[in-house]
């Protein structure tokens, strides 16, 4: 299955953990670098959502007949368990989409999405993408999402990741990171600059020991 990994340039850390967690796994990781929303200057998010969306339907139109799984630019994954993860992936390789739940304000978070290409699931993101594009609110993309996937619910199939599959920041329990598949790292980005926003994700990732002294002083900007 194809792994596909939307990241801004700067954001360099989990471009290359993302890189080696799936070294060894079964996973074909396809790794895209997206324009940066700074130069639009924006700086409410990681990457243009437009552009995201408009990334996603190109990619189902190029693998049409397969499964691929989207994971958005902070995404960490837990080298240990990838080729678990790998196999869990599988069990829902007949949906047309599984999603993971953000824990924290309970509901549908598209930063790890696995995707069944078809001309079904392709109509569907044409659709998510114009709605972005037609929304005026700061943050479109967390709330058309989960409208649409609710509009859409007789027309697909849909299932969500478990907890493991997680879209809220690392919890400080070690011995229950270290079952984890993918974690998303997510701090408050109001008035941050891409720069800020990422340093900041970099600090909660050797804060929690996943980084060592070294690579925190490497990475950072």
């Amino acid at each position: 299955m194809k792994l596909i990994h939307y990241y801004p340039s700067i954001y360099s850390l989990f471009k290359q953990k993302m890189e080696s967690a799936c070294a060894e796994s079964s996973f074909v990781l396809e790794s895209k670098e997206l324009e940066d929303f700074e130069k639009h200057k924006k700086d409410k998010f990681e990457i243009n959502p437009l552009l995201k969306y408009k990334s996603i339907s190109k990619d189902i139109e190029k693998n049409l007949g397969n499964n691929i799984l989207i994971a958005d630019p902070s995404v960490f994954f837990n080298k240990k368990n990838i080729r678990d993860f790998y196999k869990y992936v599988l069990n829902f390789k007949d949906q047309d989409i599984c999603i993971a739940r953000n824990l924290k304000r309970n509901s549908l978070n598209a930063s790890v999405l696995k995707i069944k290409c078809t001309k079904k699931t392709l109509a569907l993101f044409n659709h998510i993408t114009q709605r972005i594009k037609n929304n005026k609110s700061e943050n479109p993309e967390e709330g058309v999402i989960n409208n649409v996937l609710k509009e859409w619910k007789e027309r697909i199939t849909l299932s969500e990741f478990n907890t493991k599959v997680a879209c809220t920041p690392f919890i400080s329990s070690e011995a229950i990171r270290e079952n984890y598949f993918a974690w998303v790292v997510q701090i408050k980005n109001e008035g941050s600059t891409q720069s800020k926003l990422y340093d900041s994700k970099v600090k909660i990732v050797y804060d929690h020991r996943f980084i060592t002294k070294e690579d925190y002083a490497y990475y950072k900007l």
